[in-house]
């Protein structure tokens, strides 16, 4: 499962300034509707009978307002991670009942 990182910088910024997350913008609607956490997928992953949950970030994120340019390209490679990602996804295994 991916989706859009709610905790990057680039999203933060954009809740504290417009109220919402960068992807969930009307330009985006319904491709994203509700904004999750990774903990957020930790849980349900826990709730809907999912094990071992692991949470990848992409490893690329745009500068706020200038999406042409990397947080990656701008540190040459040293931000990285959950601020600096763009996307977030979970792999996990079903648990057999």
């Amino acid at each position: 499962m991916t989706m859009p990182n709610q905790e990057s910088y680039r999203s933060l910024l954009s809740l504290w300034v417009r109220g919402n997350h960068v992807s969930f913008t009307g330009d985006c609607y319904p491709a994203h509707i509700t904004a999750l956490l990774a903990e957020d997928l930790r849980r349900i992953a826990a709730e809907s009978g999912f094990e071992k949950p692991e949470i990848h970030f992409s490893g690329r994120g745009v500068l706020p307002k200038l999406t042409g340019i990397s947080w990656q390209q701008l540190s040459f490679g040293l931000f990285r991670g959950k601020r600096f990602s763009d996307g977030v996804g979970m792999v996990a295994q079903r648990i057999n009942g």
